[in-house]
């Protein structure tokens, strides 16, 4: 177990936010989620912390973050005490979705009294579906899930793959155009090494390093500098509960184009990719600030950096690249991670 301050969860806030490759929650809306925590010794627990026979899950929203309203932080206490009785009182911890969102398992953490283990369940990043989760990727089942919407709704799916579920749970939102809240995952102790652990701890160390040397300090966290480029044109659109988006930008010596489903999936250089999905693509300002997706229309005309990070070693596989390759989100490009675009 380790503390944090403020300014350490703020830290971790702007790291997450870098590693979200422009998707969960912008990095304002997280701080303002701190005046619901303690300003010092936010306790975030390691899996040596959790006793054998103790149970976790993850609690997230899927819909449009700016349908939260004060309804949400009810919604999802109501949604713990059934996940508590579902879990025959045996639940102990919380585990992060995504990274992102992690303001969210901080808060109902500290308003439930559940342990926030370090881990997330996509692999240190922040992903578009429900199927891009290690779960699936181990041949495990998301479900039970409990889901709880803003219109006093409750559903148990016992039973029910990942494509399932993301389609009933996002038919859910846009019906009753309100954010829904998940609670699935549920797993013991035993089950935590599937998980992708300790990635708030290294947030933490991104944004220290982010605010003392700006961009410059990414090169020590294995984050590399594809190119300083000018945004020249943005073309957005929201469809089926996704912001689907394409970026130009005009580098050094060549054309890049930014294929984006909530998150950015494509790096093309002059018509070839050189990163894609599941590999972790990131714009930031030249402070090395993170550009959230929904605000890229305000850097328009601006130099901004196109930076890179390889993913975590269990999605460079067969059944990884499957559920979580270019082909999954119907492009018909092979997986790349060439940062220096060498042919």
């Amino acid at each position: 177990m380790y503390y944090c301050s403020t300014q350490q969860l703020k830290d971790i806030f702007l790291g997450a936010a870098l590693l979200a490759t422009g998707g969960g929650c912008p990095y304002a809306e997280k701080c303002n989620s701190l005046i619901e925590l303690p300003k010092e010794n936010f306790p975030i627990y390691e899996a040596k912390d959790f006793h054998p026979g103790q149970m976790l899950c993850t609690v997230y929203a899927v819909g449009p973050a700016s349908l939260r309203n004060a309804q949400f932080s009810d919604l999802l206490t109501k949604g713990i005490d059934i996940a508590r009785e579902y879990a025959k009182n045996k639940l102990a911890g919380i585990i992060v979705g995504e990274l992102g969102v992690e303001h969210l398992a901080m808060s109902i953490a500290h308003q439930t009294g559940l342990k926030l283990l370090d881990a997330d369940g996509t692999g240190g990043r922040a992903v578009p579906e429900i199927m891009q989760d290690l779960f699936p990727l181990h041949g495990r089942s998301t479900t039970p899930a409990i889901i709880l919407d803003t219109k006093g709704n409750i559903f148990i799916k016992e039973d029910m793959d990942p494509k399932s579920l993301e389609y009933f749970v996002r038919s859910i939102a846009k019906e009753t155009n309100s954010l829904v809240v998940v609670i699935d995952h549920f797993m013991e102790t035993h089950d935590i090494p599937i998980l992708s652990c300790g990635n708030l701890k290294r947030s933490l160390e991104i944004g220290n390093s982010i605010n003392i040397l700006g961009i410059k300090g990414l090169k020590n966290h294995n984050i590399d500098l594809i190119d300083i480029a000018k945004i020249t044109d943005i073309k957005q659109e929201a469809k089926d509960d996704f912001l689907i988006s394409k970026v130009v930008l005009q580098g050094s010596s060549a054309v890049y184009e930014d294929l984006i489903q909530n998150e950015h999936l494509i790096l093309l250089r002059d018509n070839r990719p050189i990163i894609t999905c599941p590999h972790l693509i990131i714009l930031c300002d030249l402070n090395g600030f993170p550009i959230h997706n929904s605000d890229l229309n305000n850097y328009l005309s601006q130099k901004v950096a196109i930076l890179a990070c390889k993913s975590i070693p269990c999605w460079e596989s067969e059944k990884g690249y499957e559920l979580f390759g270019p082909s999954a989100f119907g492009w018909d490009y092979s997986i790349a991670y060439n940062p220096n675009h060498k042919n």
